[in-house]
């Protein structure tokens, strides 16, 4: 049964919600935010050499990005309930671009970890305001693909970012290029995705922010879902944070030829998120996707830094790793709306499950940067087994269908 649209515009029309054009928006926006996010991993070889920086220190680069997404994923949540998701998407890509333009302008490393705080709030803000966006714009049919698309953004910025890094002369040119498309996507999404405002019946509705907080903290799911992403992320982020690095001094590789092995294996992360739309569409459980993959990674992630992998194995195994590890944030990030107890409070379970994914992305780069300035590469397996074995515990415990909210 398709669910009676809950939206109207200013004009009280109903609104499409197929409006396709507005979809791939929303999705660009999302990939182009990305940019900013693998910028940072394909810039610590450069800065490296630059400054010469330690890898403990370079990792906060990385590290302070999603900080604030830590303790604001359901702050920014509330902010979209209440302002509306597409003046957030907004508000976020503005911010996001201002504070890349500033980065590009210093040398100063304090500076620098400044602008990538106030980067991380506007990406904060993208993250929480676009599947909300995308989730009253998808009809139930194209629900699992839209979301299937949503998660590859992550994947494709990055990528995009590792490709064009070493293809520019110094780090400061990609924070500038990802300053102006950022701003240029945020024209679009102000010109041509609909603004819509809630009806008359869901505004007279009371609102308690403690009661809704307390709603979403009670629901097993979205906090289960929060944790996964946190593993996730611990994995992924101890594995690509150093990854361009760990191919120069492991293989020898030029920072160009690692940035291009570390781009394709990125890109690769999108087979995964395509084959979980499949998956979820196929009736196969979300739980059952979080289990398998979560310890796959685990796995092939160990075996990566294991210092008698050989050198085109440990390659195999990055890509490996990365095609399977794609399946989870597709996963979660389809299931978080479906997760709310409530289609009133669907923009604060996402915000509490990217809390979840932002935790993962501190505390990764941290643990991978720390164990291996203390103990060597070989240090990096244990972070990796341990967010695995989180991760197909909170997955086992999940229990939800995999439909949209409210049909």
């Amino acid at each position: 049964m398709i669910a009676k649209p809950i939206f109207q515009n200013s004009e009280g029309k109903t609104v499409d919600q197929s409006n396709y054009l507005a979809i791939t928006l929303v999705i660009l926006a999302g990939i182009i935010s990305a940019l900013h996010v693998g910028k940072a991993s394909i810039a610590i070889p450069q800065m490296y050499e630059q400054y010469h920086w330690s890898l403990s220190t370079l990792s906060w680069i990385m590290s302070v990005f999603p900080f604030i997404g830590v303790i604001g994923g359901m702050a920014a949540g509330i902010l979209v309930k209440q302002w509306g998701d597409k003046r957030l998407l907004c508000l976020g890509l503005a911010v996001l671009a201002g504070a890349s333009f500033l980065g590009a302008m210093t040398t100063s490393f304090t500076f620098l970890i400044a602008t990538r705080i106030v980067e991380g709030l506007g990406f904060l803000l993208i993250v929480v305001s676009a599947p909300s966006i995308l989730n009253r714009l998808a009809t139930p049919q194209q629900y699992n693909m839209v979301f299937g698309f949503w998660s590859m953004f992550m994947g494709i910025g990055i990528a995009i970012s590792i490709f064009l890094g070493p293809l520019l002369n110094n780090w400061q040119s990609l924070w500038l290029i990802n300053a102006g498309l950022t701003f240029l996507i945020l024209i679009f999404i102000f010109l041509k995705v609909p603004h819509l405002e809630k009806t008359v019946s869901i505004l007279a509705q009371p609102t308690n922010i403690k009661d809704d907080i307390l709603r979403v903290l009670k629901t097993r799911n979205p906090s289960l879902l929060a944790i996964a992403f946190a593993a996730y992320n611990i994995q992924f982020f101890s594995v690509l944070t150093f990854l361009p690095l760990f191919l120069v001094n492991r293989t020898g590789m030029s920072v160009a030829q690692a940035g291009f092995v570390c781009g394709a294996v990125v890109i690769s992360n999108i087979t995964g998120n395509l084959t979980s739309s499949f998956l979820l569409n196929r009736g196969v459980k979300a739980k059952t996707i979080i289990i398998f993959a979560s310890a796959a990674i685990g796995i092939l992630g160990i075996g990566i830094f294991l210092p008698f992998t050989p050198e085109l194995l440990a390659i195999i195994l990055c890509f490996l790793f990365s095609m399977v590890s794609g399946l989870i944030p597709a996963t979660i990030v389809s299931s978080a709306p479906r997760s709310s107890p409530d289609i009133s409070l669907v923009s604060l379970c996402i915000g509490a499950v990217m809390q979840g994914n932002y935790l993962g992305q501190v505390i990764g780069p941290l643990a991978i940067g720390l164990a291996i300035s203390f103990a060597g590469w070989t240090a990096a397996v244990i972070p990796v087994g341990i967010a695995a074995l989180i991760g197909v515990l909170a997955g086992s415990l999940l229990n939800f269908e995999n439909k949209k909210l409210g049909t």
